[in-house]
Order: structure tokens, then C-alpha cells, then sequence
């Protein structure tokens, strides 16, 4: 078990702005914006600035999460993280968080910007984060996401944005009592009420002042930040939300995790039960995004067409399979992919199926435009890749790498190789494809076995960009394999 909660950085007092511009000019940050930048942030964060790189098209924006709760105390919603929690959790915003709005974190293409950097700042004991908001359609697409029009309307106003961040704890613990507790059930209660908490206990009596000052609190030992939000109605006494009016008019504090449950927020998939991202899901989820949107750039035709000539069989004949070590599959695959192979759906079906019939080819190739869209959009996709049987093994065999490097001479879809076969296949007057639609009809076995060969792709293109980096010119090229057949 574990609790989501939402945490407002306007649910404490900065003295300041939550949200700031950060003024890059093609220098670097100097002068009179550095002195800015240093007031605000310290030196320490802006001289870790200096050496993160930006797109043209990011927009830097420096963001106060949380105040430490021995300097700033608990949040107004009965919530503290101690300097030491600061210290040591903040990396997870970078780590998994993405900027959205309203909490809607399901799906990383709706994002509207990332976290470039986060830092506990020693001076002003609080977590700070730089998010590069997308500026422009391109960067969208760099990064996975969406314009962040209205953010960037009103910080170029001057006007503040309000944000809300998300995280997920284990367990939370009372500031009075002790007691420790995995869901809002478990909360301490008072002495009156059957239970043995002498503050009053956190069930019924969170974000009290006692008589000593101290404000009766649940702290949060170790939590996972997955979500910073721009929200477009604050959310700190929810009066908005339905049902919750009487509540917000008897000044009751609602607490961060059923702030949490009244708004419906909940963690992005590929989250598992312990409160970090299951890591094989989220990278195949992000390479599933990344594949998607270059099968629509492919949809647009342009000059892809000519470099999808890299797969036709001129310049890449069928996989001997014949030739393939008799060993374990996800070994063959690593082997593959440690190479930059990933098999054009021929040899897919010859290497899985041991089928490289024509008609069946080609059956399957009708049923592959937009096949990533569709996966994308499938409500089991953190299922069907939970269980991706093509993920490739940890380590290939010796026979296995050797076999593996031979065939990347012809089948690599790293983009040297990839360039060196469109232009040979220029050179020997390949004609250029034709984009089928997807409104061809194909039959059940045929769009199954095209799931099972997204599905291969997708492990294979989020274990080569484990080794060789990210590279969209890949994706592309992953995307056009399916429109060569």
C-alpha cells in the first residue's frame, strides 16, 4: 500500500513568486539576470545553470517546490518534509517528474515541459527546479509533449503561475505520536476516540496547533515527486470541488492525500506499488511516445519516402536465419540490439514465426501504418509491455554478438548506416515508396502479429538508445521500416 498526496508550494510562505523566467541571452546568463538569478536561486543552483544546455526553443523557468518544515514549518494541508528529506528526494523530481496541467500525468506526450535540474537549496532550505517549458512546436516534439502557450502568456506578463506537484509516499508519519500509516485508514486517533495519539491524532485533527505551538503534521519520509502541475484553479481548500464546500467553509484543514482523492490525482502508468517507476515500463512507454510521433511526421510523407529506401531488399536482402545460433530468443535479440539492429517485420516473422511467406508478409504490413498510435492508445498498453516477451536478455552470447555484427552491415538503423544504404539505394535507382493508409483491411491473425512486432520494436529501440543515446533520426527510421515490406 501507499498514498499519493498533492503538494502546493503556495501552501507556504516564500516571500516571493513560486514561478520566475530565467533570462538566457545567446551569452549565456550575465550580468544584471545573473545577479537576479543568484538572489533568487543562490550560487551554488546558477553556477549548475551555467552548464545545462538549453534549446533555442526551451524556456527556462526556476520554481520553488518545498520549504523544509524545521525552517518554513508543515504545509497549510498538514504536510511537512524534513532538510533531510530535501536532501535526499529532490533528485526525483528530475528524475520522473514532467511539468502538466491539472495533474492529468497519465500520458507523457501531454506534458508541457521537463525538469532540467533540481536542487535543495542550502541557504534557503527548499527545493528549487528548473522546467524547460516548450516554446514551440519542435521543442514539443524534442521533448515528448505539447506547447506551453498559456504558461508562457502569463509569465511573459509578469503575471504568477500556480502550480501543484504530486508524489507518492510508502508511508507518512505523525510529528506527535509516531505512528506510521500506508493509507488514510491507518491515521492515528485520540485518546477519546479509542486511540492512543495525546495530539489528537492526524484522522481527525491534521494541521492543529497545540498548545506548545507545535502544528500537528504527517511527515513524509521518503517520497517519489512524479508530477509538478500548472493548475488553473487553486486547489489548497478544494471549495471547488464537489461535495467538499461544507469542509472548506469550517476551515477544516484537508489533508495533502485527500486533497490527493477528492481531485482524482493518481500516478502516471508504469508507477509500481512502491512508489518508483517500474523502469522497463516507463522507458518503453517513453520510446512508444517518442515512435508515435514520428509515425505521424512519417504519415506526412516529405522526404522520408527516399530514406526509407535503407530497408528495401537492394541494399538489405532477407536474414539468413539459418545462420542464427540455436540459442534462447531474448539473447538473439540483445545480440541484435547491442548491434543497432532492429529487423525490418520480413525478418521478424522469419526469426519469430519461421515464416517468410509473402502473402503473410505483406498481410501484416497493411496492418502496420499508425500501429504505434494505436498501441499508444490501447487501454492495456502498460500491460501488453509489463509482459513484452521481446525485451532483450541482460547479455548475449559470444556466437550470439559475432552473428549480430555481421548482420549490421546491412540491417544497423544507427544513421550512419542507415544513410550509407539510402544513398546506395539512390545510387541503384530503387524506386522511392508510396505511404499505404491504414484503411486497408487486414484480418485478426495479421493485426496480432503486428501488435507483436510494435511491441518487438519498442524493446528494441528502448534498449539501443540505452546504448547508443536517444536519436529521433532512429526513431524515424524504426517508423519507416513498416512502409517497406
Amino acid at each position: 500500500m501507499s498514498m499519493i498526496k498533492v503538494i502546493q508550494p503556495h501552501s507556504q510562505d516564500f516571500s516571493e513568486p513560486v514561478a520566475a523566467l530565467i533570462k538566457i541571452s545567446s551569452r549565456g546568463i550575465i550580468g544584471a539576470d545573473k545577479q537576479e538569478l543568484v538572489k533568487r536561486a543562490g550560487a551554488e543552483f546558477a553556477h549548475k545553470l551555467e552548464n545545462i544546455k538549453f534549446a533555442k526553443d526551451e524556456v527556462p523557468v526556476h520554481m520553488i517546490a518545498i520549504g523544509a518544515t524545521e525552517d518554513y514549518g508543515p504545509n497549510r494541508n498538514g504536510d511537512g518534509f524534513t532538510r533531510d528529506c530535501c536532501r535526499n528526494y529532490h533528485q526525483t523530481f528530475e528524475k520522473f517528474a514532467r511539468f502538466y496541467r491539472d495533474h492529468a500525468n497519465k500520458n507523457p506526450a501531454k506534458s508541457f515541459g521537463i525538469v532540467k535540474a533540481s536542487a535543495y537549496h542550502e541557504p534557503m532550505r527548499r527545493i528549487e527546479l528548473v522546467v524547460a517549458l516548450n516554446g514551440s512546436k519542435e521543442a514539443a516534439d524534442r521533448n515528448g509533449g505539447l506547447i506551453a502557450d498559456k504558461e508562457l502568456e502569463k509569465l511573459a506578463n509578469d503575471k504568477e503561475i500556480a502550480v501543484s506537484m504530486a508524489c507518492k509516499i510508502p508511508f507518512d508519519k505523525c510529528s506527535a505520536c509516531g505512528n506510521t500509516a500506508k493509507t488514510r485508514a491507518e491515521y492515528c486517533d485520540s485518546v477519546e476516540n479509542g486511540g492512543h495519539c495525546k495530539a489528537g491524532g492526524l484522522k481527525h485533527n491534521i494541521g492543529r496547533v497545540l498548545e506548545d505551538g507545535h502544528v500537528l503534521h504527517a511527515d513524509n519520509p521518503n517520497p517519489t515527486f512524479f508530477d509538478i502541475s500548472h493548475v488553473f484553479r487553486p486547489a489548497d481548500r478544494i471549495a471547488y470541488v464537489s461535495g467538499q464546500l461544507q469542509k472548506a467553509a469550517s476551515n477544516r484543514c484537508i489533508s495533502g492525500v485527500e486533497l490527493a482523492e477528492q481531485l482524482g490525482v493518481t500516478a502516471p502508468i508504469g508507477f509500481d506499488i512502491g512508489g518508483v517507476p517500474a523502469a522497463r515500463v516507463q522507458s518503453q512507454l517513453e520510446a512508444l511516445t517518442q515512435l508515435a510521433q514520428a509515425e505521424k511526421a512519417a504519415a506526412g510523407g516529405g522526404n522520408w519516402a527516399q530514406t526509407a529506401l535503407a530497408s528495401s531488399e537492394t541494399v538489405q536482402p532477407p536474414l539468413d536465419v539459418n545462420s542464427c545460433p540455436s540459442v534462447k530468443m531474448s539473447e538473439v535479440l540483445r545480440g541484435l540490439t547491442d548491434a543497432g539492429v532492429i529487423l525490418p517485420v520480413r525478418d521478424f516473422l522469419a526469426l519469430t514465426v519461421k515464416s517468410a511467406d509473402a502473402k503473410l508478409v505483406s498481410a501484416v504490413a497493411y496492418a502496420l501504418p499508425n500501429v504505434f498510435s494505436k498501441l499508444a492508445n490501447d487501454v492495456d498498453v502498460v500491460s501488453l509491455l509489463e509482459n513484452n516477451v521481446y525485451y532483450p536478455a541482460n547479455a548475449a552470447p559470444h556466437s550470439v554478438r559475432v552473428w549480430a555484427e555481421k548482420v549490421a552491415h546491412t540491417h544497423s538503423v544507427l544513421p550512419a548506416n542507415v544513410e550509407k544504404r539510402a544513398y546506395l539505394a539512390a545510387l541503384r535507382d530503387t524506386r522511392a515508396v508510396e505511404f499505404p493508409s491504414d484503411k486497408q483491411a487486414s484480418g485478426k491473425a495479421e493485426t496480432a502479429l503486428a501488435q507483436h512486432y510494435a511491441l518487438y520494436k519498442i524493446a528494441a529501440f528502448t534498449t539501443i538508445c540505452e546504448k547508443y543515446g536517444n536519436n529521433w533520426l532512429t526513431a524515424n527510421h524504426c517508423v519507416l521500416q513498416n512502409y517497406v515490406t
